[in-house]
């Protein structure tokens, strides 16, 4: 769901067995892929044509397990520089931080 283009976008996803490992926690690749979309659909809001990561620097923090997983985009500095920090919260436990990122975006080509 996006707030203002300018500003942030947040992305959800809800816990069930397809996307949990066998710990019975959100998968890694997924913790990515969350971060990952919510940056691009922040860059290509904002910026008005397509995106692409083209950095990625994540931090594990917690564990993912109860949901939904939401990740929150937002541009750090000028959003011409595209870079975006991002967040996921586990909601089911009390918004619980579970990982960061600080990603570079580019006009896909």
């Amino acid at each position: 769901m996006a707030t203002r283009a300018s500003e942030r976008v947040e992305s959800e996803l809800a816990l069930r067995p397809a996307v949990l490992n066998r710990e019975g926690t959100l998968q890694g690749a997924l913790v990515a892929l969350l971060v990952e979309c919510a940056a691009e659909r922040l860059a290509e809001a904002r910026l008005g044509a397509p995106q692409r990561i083209a950095e990625l620097d994540l931090r594990y923090l917690s564990t993912a397990k109860v949901g939904p997983v939401r990740s929150r985009a937002g541009f750090v500095g000028d959003p011409a520089l595209g870079m975006v920090r991002a967040e996921l919260f586990d909601a089911g436990r009390d918004d619980r931080l579970t990982a960061t990122a600080l990603l570079r975006v580019v006009a896909a080509r």
